[in-house]
């Protein structure tokens, strides 16, 4: 039997999108990418999409309780149009 590697941790993150596609969801702080995903958007409208943290992020949210960031993401739907989008928030 193989032992199963465990999954990365994630962050849920809202995205409201006008269109089915994909979306590639970064979120930095302090010039480092603590997490990055590319997901699938299903239907119209808000969702709740998980983010996968990187090994930096992970390292990072273990010493640090609150922290600002820098969330980036690039739409892109089915006829290649592709739209970007970005907000500051705050994880804690």
């Amino acid at each position: 039997m193989c032992a199963r590697r465990p999954r990365p941790p994630r962050r849920a993150g809202l995205l409201t999108a006008s269109a089915v596609g994909t979306a590639r969801v970064t979120v930095r702080t302090g010039g480092r990418t603590i997490a990055q995903s590319v997901v699938p958007l299903f239907h119209v409208g808000a969702q709740v999409l998980p983010t996968e943290l990187t090994r930096t992020g992970f390292a990072w949210l273990r010493t640090h309780r609150v922290v600002r960031v820098s969330v980036s993401a690039t739409f892109r739907d089915l006829l290649a149009w592709t739209a970007s989008a970005s907000a500051p928030g705050t994880l804690r």
